[in-house]
């Protein structure tokens, strides 16, 4: 006879006499659902012990991988549904004489089967890895992969009582079977945020895991045992560092509002801009350039920032003939230095070359009119000197359509006919 305890993982086996335990051999033993050859079936390994000395009834302690492998295939659940089949060779008697075999075809049925009702365990919080995004948790048993709801994990700072915390929105397991071990990808909403916050998981000393009962379930339906806030808690076994520089996925370029939209692939830290490693170029090879002297941005830290480019800057690219007139002209290449991640020692952004100068994703020209913002009349030189909102091109330039008047609701007016402009205007702006 037998029995068997899902809950201990213990094989209780029952002989006619007493039986010499080391001549044991466990890989002899077949645990199956039917007596038959087509019985669902799971063969123990060496891996698996005995409990205690020479004795008519022996106690096996199955190894951790025949228990998750058992319980994978949902074996012996129930009386009706356990089944052992064994060789001659599983074990002597104490006058060196084989047990009596039982084949697949006469499998010997349990008297007992234990159900398991206790909750797998989070061993470890394995691995962080903030290149991949990917998180790896160790269990005390296989779990079963369907039931994964990886929104009940909670990152924080410290084990309890943290400064800050990040509670994960979802995530989808890489694992493709029902394991003791789990590795799933992060959202990117949530790869970003853990980037993004140097609180959590910035460092390995930062980054402990709290998880609730309905993380995950074992193969029997019974909820994991939560991890709750307490010490030693789950600190991360491993944080894998991104040691990669944050790169320029795409920018965009509007003249017309005068802004430039950097995009990147990874959270970026706003404090540390540098608008001076910025250089617009006409082409490749470039025959015209203008690097950034300034802007601001009131972008948070995070994948995009909004530069407002600086008057200087936007009338100098206003201002060229043959730079940032169209899509084509506009490319950007970047210095090191311009920006840094959101990673713990702050990796500089990775440098875009001449030779390989980005195109803009999108390119607004200047559609809006310049406008007169001052006048003066000095008619000692018979001068009209005009202040404009931008830079103005001066051919062509007409002066038939301006006229002069005494007020603003006169109807008496007088038109130029006709003039010259004295020289050219420095700044593009004051004609």
């Amino acid at each position: 006879a037998f029995s068997f305890d899902q809950n201990s993982g213990e094989l209780t086996l029952t002989f006619s006499e007493t039986v010499n335990v080391s001549s044991f051999r466990p890989d002899q033993l077949t645990l199956q659902s039917t007596s038959g050859s087509s019985a669902i079936s799971q063969s123990l390994t060496s891996g698996s012990t005995i409990t205690h000395g020479d004795s008519d009834t022996v106690v096996i302690s199955l190894s951790q991988a025949d228990q998750d492998a058992i319980k994978k295939q949902n074996l012996c659940k129930t009386v009706a549904a356990c089944f052992l089949s064994f060789t001659d060779s599983t074990i002597l008697d104490m006058a060196d004489r084989q047990v009596v075999g039982r084949p697949a075809s006469s499998a010997l049925g349990t008297t007992t089967v234990t159900s398991d009702n206790t909750g797998p365990e989070l061993l470890s919080f394995s691995t962080l890895d903030l290149i991949n995004g990917q998180i790896t948790l160790s269990f005390s048993e296989a779990v079963d992969l369907s039931s994964f709801l990886p929104q009940h994990i909670r990152l924080q700072s410290l084990f309890a009582a943290p400064i800050a915390l990040y509670n994960l929105t979802d995530g989808v397991a890489t694992t493709t079977s029902d394991s003791d071990v789990i590795t799933f990808n992060l959202t990117f909403t949530d790869f970003v945020a853990l980037k993004n916050n140097r609180d959590v998981c910035s460092r390995r000393g930062n980054c402990y895991l709290i998880a609730g009962a309905d993380l995950i379930s074992d193969n029997a339906g019974n909820k994991m045992q939560p991890v709750v806030e307490a010490s030693p808690g789950r600190i991360v076994g491993q944080l894998i560092d991104d040691v990669l520089s944050p790169k320029l996925n795409s920018f965009d370029l509007d003249l017309d509002g005068g802004f430039l939209v950097l995009s990147w692939n990874e959270p970026v830290r706003v404090s540390t801009l540098n608008t001076s490693g910025i250089e617009i170029l006409n082409g490749v090879p470039a025959s015209d350039r203008y690097r950034l002297t300034g802007g601001t941005t009131t972008s948070p830290n995070g994948l995009t920032l909004n530069i407002s480019l600086s008057a200087a800057d936007l009338q100098a690219l206003k201002s060229a003939t043959n730079l940032a007139t169209n899509a084509s002209t506009s490319r950007l290449a970047l210095s090191s230095g311009v920006v840094t991640d959101m990673s713990f020692t702050g990796r500089l952004n990775e440098v875009i070359p001449e030779t390989a100068a980005q195109l803009p994703q999108t390119y607004t020209s200047d559609v809006t009119p310049p406008a007169i913002t001052v006048y003066r009349l000095d008619m000692d030189s018979d001068q009209l000197v005009l202040t404009f909102s931008e830079p103005i091109r001066t051919s062509p330039f007409d002066f038939t359509r301006f006229a002069l008047r005494a007020n603003c609701t006169s109807t008496a007016s007088f038109s130029l006919t006709g003039g010259s402009l004295v020289g050219s205007p420095s700044d593009g702006v004051t004609s």
